[in-house]
């Protein structure tokens, strides 16, 4: 109940989960292509927390940590990415380095900082 109350009033967040498995020797070109898609979903008002790379397990991974305000939220900044005039280089550029994407939507659980 309390998070109802609170998610009427605006006050909860919610996040985006993004895990990228990258296929092998393209970590170079995703790190030359992702802060061009950051800057474009951010003028959507998408903020990005984190962004991590692996370096065991299942290397060339990349997970990056957004806020958003919700659902459609998310809609926006992919509606403006797919808009964007330079989308059909990133969208190459990224089909070339990217071998999985799996998005997962979250909030924050009632005990994180």
């Amino acid at each position: 109940m309390q998070l109802a109350a609170a998610a009427s009033r605006g006050r909860v967040k919610m996040y985006t989960h993004v895990t990228v498995k990258l296929k092998y020797g393209q970590l170079g070109a995703f790190f030359e292509t992702m802060p061009k898609v950051k800057a474009i979903v951010e003028d959507a008002g998408w903020k990005m927390l984190d962004a991590y790379y692996f370096l065991n397990g299942r290397i060339n991974t990349m997970v990056h940590i957004w806020e958003m305000r919700d659902m459609n939220h998310y809609m926006e900044g992919v509606a403006l990415l797919s808009a964007h005039p330079d989308f059909p280089a990133l969208n190459a550029a990224l089909g070339e380095a990217c071998d999985e994407e799996t998005i997962v939507f979250a909030e924050k659980a009632p005990y994180s900082p």
